[in-house]
């Protein structure tokens, strides 16, 4: 993730003319990089990671007035990401979006960002969000205990209904924009676990580790075939 703007591509430089799959987010967009290398190799392209701690995809947006440099930082990032969407891209957006407490502001100025997205790129995906655990996975497992980790899916459905409604209505205002869908792969349908098929689903207790986001885009490519 980048977290010094100094480092951030110039408008015109740091990639080719080709198109790209851009990874627009905060560090859980970071965390599906390689969902992201599957939809980029999917469609011959080069990947453009472009993401940073704590600041969500969504230009405008102050995410704490109580840190105002942060919250600069963030905007101006989110103006240079958006700066660097070229037509045909493919772009996909993803972050912390139950972390925050201001849920319908955070929504306004997302669904502006994909507005503006929509009009430069070939397709917009919108991962909807994932549970937050009562614990570190690596914890929980390590004590051979996952269920103390685990958050009923009633639970996590009740905390996520206004963000994957509005998410979802996002998407379904843009022809070339769809949600994807993630609390199916990460929940039965009584619990959100740590473990699946013998692998942890979270490197801590947010962030989906490497081996499920791999696993969740070869779930989602065999299922968009």
């Amino acid at each position: 993730a980048m977290s010094n703007l100094d480092h951030f591509p110039k408008l015109g430089c740091g990639r080719g003319s080709d198109t790209a799959t851009v990874l627009w987010g905060d560090s859980h967009a970071w965390a599906m990089k390689p969902f992201a290398n599957a939809i980029a190799e999917r469609e011959e392209n080069s990947l453009l990671a472009l993401t940073r701690d704590s600041c969500r995809p969504a230009l405008g947006f102050e995410i704490d007035k109580a840190r105002v440099v942060q919250a600069r930082k963030c905007q101006r990032f989110n103006e240079l990401a958006n700066g660097q969407i070229r037509t045909g891209d493919t772009v996909i957006f993803a972050a912390s979006w139950l972390g925050q407490s201001n849920q319908q502001g955070l929504m306004a100025a997302f669904e502006k960002t994909v507005e503006e997205v929509s009009l430069k790129a070939k397709s917009i995906l919108i991962l909807g969000p994932t549970p937050t655990l009562h614990d570190t996975a690596p914890r929980c497992i390590q004590n051979r205990v996952p269920n103390a980790c685990s958050v009923g899916r009633r639970v996590f459905d009740a905390q996520a209904r206004f963000v994957e409604s509005e998410l979802r209505r996002i998407a379904n205002r843009f022809n070339n924009a769809s949600y994807v869908d993630r609390s199916s792969f990460f929940c039965n349908a009584t619990i959100c676990p740590p473990v699946k098929d013998g692998y942890g689903l979270y490197w801590d207790a947010q962030h989906v580790s490497a081996t499920a986001a791999k696993a969740f885009a070869a779930s989602y490519l065999e299922a968009d075939k």
